[in-house]
């Protein structure tokens, strides 16, 4: 679930910053700009672990601040392909069911992945098993309910060609990390037109005269969609992991019973007499 992640960044130190230790200035940079922030195609980063090269500072012409070319490592969030995590289910809707990690709250599971003989209830908002083999056992999704899912995807969202350029370089990985550094993401625009000739910019205008205005209460829609076509487009989240619970044991805690011959907390004597059996 977690790892280790070697990356290389450039550290911007500013003039009032000099009075302080370098390493010091270099981790207190380092821990603003990265926890809590998606690596693109690494994970989400938990926190610094620690600092392992500073190299030489460099001046540039017209900027008093030093440029520090350090290595670090992180303590990344991304779990792997099969691995069972615990959660909360926080919302559901016709497309699947949304479950939050406390720290983490972009893990979805598509009503294809959810138990066989599930369905999405109008009625109720809420996706209903109707457990095979009974006597019609329904179970809800009810929200708020601890669950387990089994993790099927990790999903990054792409970086444009812009943000990809700026990324800093990166060091060696360490574990099973695929670095990158987080550069945002620009919202793309739309185009303008190209430019018309003159004959046909007359009879554009001729024909928008003869077009009555909308009346009261019309939709517009030619206005509504040019409207539409201005607003931002909404960008999917920077990491988003897809979920399953479609076998036995997942799904919501309240609907498996615990195992009665399981001891999460085994007698000293039990624990020597497996000890001795192995």
């Amino acid at each position: 679930m977690f790892e280790l992640a070697r990356l290389t960044d450039v550290v911007h130190i500013a003039p009032s910053e000099f009075g302080k230790k370098l390493l010091t200035t270099i981790t207190d940079a380092l821990s603003e700009k990265y926890p809590n922030k998606v690596v693109p195609n690494v994970g989400l980063c938990v926190a610094l672990y620690d600092v392992t090269h500073v190299g030489e500072s460099q001046l540039y012409p017209g900027n008093a601040a030093h440029h520090t070319t350090v290595e670090f490592r992180l303590v990344i969030f991304r779990p792997l392909v099969g691995e069972v995590l615990d959660g909360t289910l926080v919302s559901c809707d016709a497309q699947g069911v949304r479950i939050s990690l406390g720290f983490f709250d972009e893990v979805h599971v598509p009503g294809r992945l959810l138990q066989e003989g599930s369905s999405w209830s109008q009625e109720e908002k809420l996706w209903v098993w109707s457990v095979p083999g009974t006597d019609n056992q329904k179970l809800f999704f009810d929200t708020q309910n601890p669950l387990r899912f089994r993790v099927e995807a990790v999903k990054f969202r792409e970086p444009s060609g812009e943000a990809a350029a700026k990324a800093p370089p990166l060091a060696d990985h360490v574990s099973e990390s695929r670095a990158a550094t987080p550069t945002p993401t620009p919202t793309p625009t739309p185009s303008r037109a190209g430019s018309q000739p003159a004959s046909a910019a007359r009879a554009d205008a001729a024909a928008a005269a003869a077009t009555p205005p909308p009346t009261p209460g019309s939709s517009g829609r030619n206005g509504q969609q040019a409207s539409l076509a201005r607003l931002p487009q909404a960008l999917p989240p920077a990491m988003q992991i897809i979920g399953s619970m479609d076998r036995a044991g997942l799904g919501l805690n309240i609907w498996w019973p615990p195992d009665p011959d399981f001891d999460p907390d085994p007698e000293p004597d039990d624990v020597d007499a497996m000890e001795e059996g192995s």
